[in-house]
């Protein structure tokens, strides 16, 4: 059984912020770097010596790999992305968490508050954290003193059925691939990408999903490109990001879906990326038939 929660943050702008995939992305690192430092300290890849003690949100020898191998915590990207946001308005960042990840707010809340104290992020203002039900599509005060809500993913993905055609819009997005793009064909890099993509569901699922052999994909309007990092950074080391993809693109996927919808519900929903990897970004599925 999978359960799931969605926080919606809120942030006040002070003067004016460009707002575009390089800003999110970096305010994500900032943030995931805080995070990993507040919950343990890591010797060979296991959780020892934890600071929260009988309090840790986690197993006493957690895993390295459970956090950052499975995608338990994920991002999706902000309602305007490549904009002047100028004071007065607001930006809403939404973080989803899987099972053993849903009840690690309060720590990740400081490592939000404590980012936007960098130069790189001080236009941005936290506001505050809601509870967004998915089913209700409305946000709801958090008691922190209380568990967080649940909800069922099966429940949400069996609320939809019975498409054929669909467009998958996927927004600007990051990929740390190694694969050199320029040597590739469409064909190539289609394969490629929903590979990755089904490979990240079944690791979040924990079962071998295969995608299936009469599906049809059509590609429209890919594109790719590498990105100058140095012209953010004011003073951080760029070396670990050489790999990362500047990825859009669109994709017509035609054929008997049943038994792949939740798949492309939970794509469209969580995003599919990681905290250490901005995934695929934001992701719209448009049905056409």
């Amino acid at each position: 059984m999978f359960y799931f929660s969605v926080f919606r943050t809120v942030f006040d702008i002070r003067d004016e912020l460009h707002l575009d995939n390089i800003f999110i992305f970096y305010f994500m690192k900032e943030v995931e770097e805080r995070f990993k430092r507040k919950i343990c300290s890591y010797i060979n890849g296991v959780c020892e010596r934890c600071q929260l003690r009988n309090i840790c949100m986690f197993p006493k020898n957690f895993l390295y790999e459970v956090w950052y191998g499975k995608p338990n915590f994920m991002i999706t990207s902000p309602k305007y992305l490549n904009e002047n946001l100028t004071e007065g308005k607001k930006l809403k960042i939404d973080f989803v968490m899987l099972n053993e990840a849903v009840d690690s707010f309060r720590l990740l809340e400081e490592a939000i508050k404590e980012s936007c104290k960098e130069a790189n992020f001080s236009n941005l203002i936290y506001e505050g954290v809601y509870n967004y039900n998915v089913f209700a599509d409305s946000l709801e005060d958090i008691d922190f003193l209380s568990p967080f809500p649940k909800y069922r993913l099966q429940e949400f993905l069996e609320l939809r059925s019975g498409v054929r055609k669909v467009k998958l819009k996927i927004f600007p997005s990051f990929l740390n691939l190694s694969v050199d793009f320029n040597n590739v064909s469409n064909d190539g890099i289609k394969f490629f990408l929903f590979k990755e993509i089904f490979n990240r569901v079944s690791e979040i699922f924990e079962e071998d999903i295969q995608f299936p052999n009469s599906i049809e994909l059509n590609v429209k309007k890919l594109q790719w490109k590498r990105l100058n990092y140095e012209d953010f950074l004011l003073k951080k080391s760029v070396d670990k990001f050489k790999n990362y993809n500047f990825f859009s693109g669109e994709f017509i996927i035609e054929g008997n879906l049943s038994s792949i919808w939740y798949i492309l519900e939970f794509i469209q929903t969580f995003g599919i990326g990681r905290l250490t990897n901005y995934g695929f970004g934001k992701v719209k599925l448009i049905k056409l038939i």
